[in-house]
C-alpha cells in the first residue's frame, strides 16, 4: 500500500523522526477522545490544527494548566500566543500527515458533518510511560480536549488563539 504521508525534500530526516505522524496521532486521538468524552459530541474537523500547535511547542505546552479554561489562559498568556498564527501554518504539514495516518490505519474518520470519530481506540486509564515528558503531553492533551468542550464555539476558539481562516 502506498503511503501518502506527506514528506518534504526541505525538511530533515530528524524533523520527521521528531514529529512523527504516530506519535502525533496519538496525542490528537487523546485529544479528540477527551472532548468526545465531555462533551458527548464529535470534534469539529478544523480543531485538529490547533491541536498540535499548542502541543508541540514547548512554552505553549508547558503553560497548559487543567485549574484553568481557554479564556482565561489567553489572557494571561498572550504574550506566548503573538506568533500563534504562524505557528499554525508551520505545523499545518505535520498535521495533514497525523491525519492521513490516522485515516489510513482506521484509528480515525471523518464524518459528513466535518466531525472528527475515534475509531477502534480504548484511552487507557494510565500510561505505561517511565518518560515524564511523555506523560506530560499526554496530560496536557487530555487537557486541551477538555478545553475545547468548555468553549464550544469555533470562532471565539480560533479568535482568543489569534487564528484566522
Amino acid at each position: 500500500m502506498k503511503s501518502n504521508v506527506i514528506f518534504y525534500e526541505d525538511k530533515s530526516q530528524s524533523y520527521f523522526n521528531l514529529f512523527n505522524p504516530a506519535f502525533c496521532g496519538h496525542l490528537m486521538r487523546i485529544c479528540i477522545s477527551e472532548y468526545e468524552n465531555n462533551s458527548k459530541k464529535k470534534m469539529p474537523f478544523s480543531l485538529s490544527f490547533l491541536i498540535l500547535p499548542l502541543l508541540l511547542h514547548k512554552e505553549l505546552r508547558d503553560s497548559i494548566d487543567h485549574n484553568t479554561n481557554l479564556h482565561t489562559w489567553t489572557f494571561e498568556n498572550y504574550h506566548k500566543l503573538t506568533d500563534f498564527d504562524k505557528n499554525v501554518k508551520d505545523r499545518i504539514d505535520i498535521t495533514k500527515s497525523t491525519l492521513i495516518y490516522l485515516l489510513q490505519t482506521d484509528s480515525l474518520a471523518i464524518d459528513k458533518d466535518a466531525t472528527l470519530r475515534i475509531l477502534n481506540y480504548r484511552q487507557p486509564t494510565t500510561f505505561s510511560s517511565d518518560d515524564l515528558e511523555l506523560r506530560e503531553f499526554y496530560k496536557k492533551s487530555r487537557y486541551l480536549g477538555r478545553w475545547f468542550t468548555h468553549t464550544d464555539d469555533l470562532p471565539t476558539i480560533f479568535s482568543l488563539l489569534g487564528v484566522r481562516p
